[in-house]
């Protein structure tokens, strides 16, 4: 039961994410999809309409190099987490499976992008 309400959740976070990207693009759509598209934008994780900029005072390239290192870094620290968890693991838990790591990265990189 607890697969099925992740992968549930995950499918609605996946299907919310698209209409917002679908109200992004440049096309004319009628006003309750706008409306609606309108207040998902949060699902879409757009990094360059946060207030970084703000609060760290970066510039355009600082901006896009920070921008475009997060996807490597998040996929490095998963695969690290795999290799703790792999070489030193914990009775409790049970130590992750490479396959689903690699899942895990490509959901991070679908969403991203």
């Amino acid at each position: 039961p607890l697969q099925l309400v992740l992968l549930t959740f995950g499918l609605v976070i996946y299907a919310v994410q698209t209409v917002a990207l679908f109200g992004m693009m440049s096309v004319t759509w009628p006003s309750i999809f706008t409306s609606t598209s309108g207040s998902l934008q949060f699902a879409v994780l757009d990094l360059s309409r946060s207030t970084l900029t703000c609060l760290t005072g970066w510039g355009d390239t600082e901006r896009f190099m920070m921008f475009a290192m997060v996807f490597p870094v998040l996929a490095l620290w998963v695969l690290l987490a795999w290799a703790i968890s792999h070489y030193f693991p914990i009775k409790r838990w049970p130590s992750w499976v490479l396959t689903y790591t690699f899942n895990t990265i490509g959901v991070f990189c679908q969403a991203g992008f």
